[in-house]
C-alpha cells in the first residue's frame, strides 16, 4: 500500500486498504479493521476509484462493520454495492468472498432463500478453485446450521424475531431497530413480545442474557 500511494496508484492503494480491512475484520480486529475501512474510503474518494472493482474490498468491510453496530439495511446496501463492483474485474475468491459477506448480512435479516442462494452460489465459485485457501473455511462456517437449541416445546424463535434478538443485543431503539430491518415500530414490539415470552424473559437484557446461554447469539 505504501508503494501505491508513493506513485500515485489511487487504485492499488484502494485495493490494499480494502483487503486489510477485510482481513483485521475476519480475524476479529475490528478497531483496525474500521481503521483500514476509513482509509479505504478515502482513497475511494479519489477520481477513477469510486467505480473500479478495487474499491470492493473496502466497502465489504465497512459493510460488516455496520453490521456489527446493528445498522443491518446500511450494511445490506453496502455488500450489494462491493459484490456488484467486485464482479468487474476480481478473482473468483473474492467473488465469492463477497457472496458470503452478503449472505452474512441477509441472514441478520432473516432472508434465508436469499443466504442459501448466495451461499451456494459461492461454493460453486470456490469449486472452480484449485485452492480456495481461507475462503473454503469462511465458506464452511455461513453454512454451518445456525444453533437453534429448544426455547419451549413447538415455540422456536421465527426468522423475524431472531433478526430483532440479534437487534436487541446491540444498543439500538425499538424505532431504529425497525428502520434498520425496513419494518414498522409496531412490527418491532409485536416481535420482541413474542422473543420475551420464548426465552421466558421480562427485560430486553434479560432475553439478550438466556439468548446467549441457549447459543442463539
Amino acid at each position: 500500500m505504501p508503494l501505491a500511494r508513493a506513485v500515485g496508484n489511487e487504485l492499488g492503494a484502494a485495493y490494499a486498504l480494502g483487503y486489510l480491512a477485510s482481513v483485521s475484520f475476519e480475524l476479529g480486529e475490528f478497531d483496525r479493521a474500521a481503521g483500514y475501512a476509513g482509509d479505504a474510503a478515502a482513497a475511494r474518494a479519489e477520481p477513477g476509484v469510486e467505480g473500479h472493482f478495487s474499491a470492493a474490498l473496502g466497502l465489504l468491510a465497512e459493510a460488516q462493520l455496520a453490521a456489527r453496530d446493528g445498522r443491518v439495511a446500511e450494511a445490506s446496501e453496502t455488500a450489494q454495492r462491493g459484490e456488484r463492483l467486485i464482479r468487474r474485474g476480481g478473482a473468483a475468491i473474492e467473488v465469492a468472498y463477497s457472496l458470503i459477506v452478503r449472505a452474512r448480512i441477509r441472514r441478520l435479516e432473516g432472508r434465508s432463500e436469499d443466504v442459501r442462494a448466495d451461499l451456494h452460489e459461492a461454493r460453486e465459485i470456490l469449486a472452480t478453485c484449485r485452492d480456495p485457501g481461507l475462503a473454503g473455511d469462511l465458506l464452511a462456517r455461513a453454512e454451518a446450521p445456525v444453533a437453534r437449541p429448544p426455547v419451549r416445546a413447538g415455540e422456536e424463535l421465527s426468522e423475524r424475531e431472531l433478526a430483532v434478538l440479534r437487534m436487541l443485543a446491540t444498543q439500538l431503539t425499538r424505532r431504529e431497530i425497525g428502520a434498520a430491518l425496513y419494518v414498522s415500530l409496531n412490527t418491532v414490539k409485536t416481535h420482541t413480545r413474542g422473543i420475551f415470552r420464548k426465552l421466558d424473559a421480562s427485560t430486553r437484557a434479560e432475553a439478550v442474557e438466556h439468548a446467549r446461554a441457549r447459543g442463539l447469539l
